[in-house]
């Protein structure tokens, strides 16, 4: 089972990537469970209170707290979690790897590297 969390301000991006991630999930037979978030402070509070996540789906421009500001923040309670940005912004491709970001998609998701992501992620994950 892998737990995923995905923080994008907009409804519709968040549902696409959960969409793709079931879609993938069924067809691979891959058990996941989902949450989603749409602003980095909730998300931040979740792990903080002891919520887990193997992989995180962080946009960058958000609301209240960006993304970046989210994922430094959970480096200091999480080291293991894989984050993968989703953002329009490839400008923020440094402070991605300030956080370790696992890896960096930009919107409009192309669905073939978002299945390969989540296949090197749930490689990096079980090995």
């Amino acid at each position: 089972m892998f737990e995923i969390a995905i923080c994008d301000d907009s409804i519709i991006d968040s549902a696409e990537i959960e969409d793709m991630l079931q879609y993938i999930a069924k067809r691979e037979d891959i058990k996941i469970e989902t949450d989603i978030f749409y602003d980095g402070n909730t998300l931040v509070d979740y792990i903080y209170n002891g919520k887990r996540y193997d992989i995180i789906y962080l946009d960058i421009e958000m609301h209240e707290k960006n993304g970046v500001d989210a994922a430094k923040e959970i480096r200091n309670i999480d080291t293991k979690a894989l984050i993968i940005y989703v953002t329009n912004y490839e400008s923020f491709a440094k402070e991605a790897f300030e956080v370790s970001a696992f890896r960096f998609l930009t919107k409009p998701i192309d669905g073939d590297k978002f299945e390969q992501y989540f296949i090197d992620a749930q490689n990096e994950i079980t090995n």
